[in-house]
């Protein structure tokens, strides 16, 4: 089977994702979830061309260390990531060329009136195609983090590592405004630390029923309570159930733009994981 580590890095809601994962489980589970019905290599998914911006020396164009390419959320493009780009350039070890990529239908890129997670898929397999690139690392940030996640579980022999900022497996794009709401209040509830889980699944869904949370939301999120080594009781995204070996980390008082509101938080986790030996 094949394993690609992977870091995912969230606000203090969220959090960041480190992980090696099993390819066939995990692939089935996601889709399955994410309710879509076509894949890649569909005849009637065309790629297009993408633009670029290239961080790069000389060193690192006659280098072999596969490139990083960034993939920016809904509605951003390269341009968001012009300075982040540069200073990671500078503090990975050893250097690599970063290409901050626009998807279609953003920045300078293609507009089509095909735009689906697949046309996505397989515009960045187009894209690392082109440029012969035996191997990449993926570094997705929102719905770039979703992408960068199914295009992983397609063609894992392209990937060497991910970092998926500000996602979970899950599809949160339909609703996004929703999960902000109720990331709110389930950061709101607390429960008492040394008690059985039964009974804390209990107390917490009285709790979230009585803030007017909706059936549906009520049943996930007590499907994601989990216990810590300490008792403590707290939600974990569903990331773990695909990426079984993920390991996160949280930025306090940073937005859903880790990024920007905290660069040196987030340089020194990027860095201290592309830095590690694959």
């Amino acid at each position: 089977m094949s394993r690609i580590n992977m870091m995912s890095i969230f606000d203090h809601k969220f959090k960041v994702l480190l992980h090696s994962f099993n390819k066939t489980r995990a692939s089935f589970n996601l889709l399955r979830h994410l309710c879509i019905t076509k894949g890649p290599n569909d005849e009637d998914i065309i790629p297009v061309d993408l633009s670029y911006a290239s961080y790069e020396n000389q060193e690192t164009q006659t280098r072999n260390h596969p490139p990083i390419l960034i993939l920016h959320g809904y509605l951003a493009s390269k341009r968001n990531w012009i300075g982040t780009s540069k200073r990671l350039f500078n503090e990975i070890n050893p250097q690599r060329k970063i290409l901050a990529v626009d998807m279609r239908n953003h920045g300078d890129s293609t507009r089509s009136n095909e735009h689906t997670n697949y046309h996505l898929v397989e515009d960045f397999r187009h894209f690392i195609e082109q440029f012969q690139l035996k191997m990449v690392i993926l570094l997705g940030h929102s719905y770039g983090g979703l992408i960068s996640m199914i295009f992983a579980l397609f063609y894992p022999d392209l990937v060497e590592k991910l970092i998926i900022v500000e996602m979970t497996p899950r599809d949160q794009t339909k609703n996004f405004r929703h999960i902000w709401t109720v990331l709110d209040t389930i950061d709101k509830i607390k429960v008492p630390p040394k008690i059985p889980m039964s009974l804390a699944r209990k107390l917490m869904n009285q709790e979230m029923e009585q803030r007017k949370m909706n059936k549906d939301d009520r049943l996930f999120l007590l499907t994601q309570l989990i216990q810590k080594t300490d008792g403590k009781k707290k939600f974990e995204p569903d990331t773990q159930q695909y990426f079984p070996k993920a390991e996160f980390r949280y930025v306090s008082g940073a937005g859903h733009s880790v990024h920007a509101d905290k660069p040196r938080q987030f340089l020194e986790i990027c860095s201290e994981f592309l830095n590690r030996d694959s």
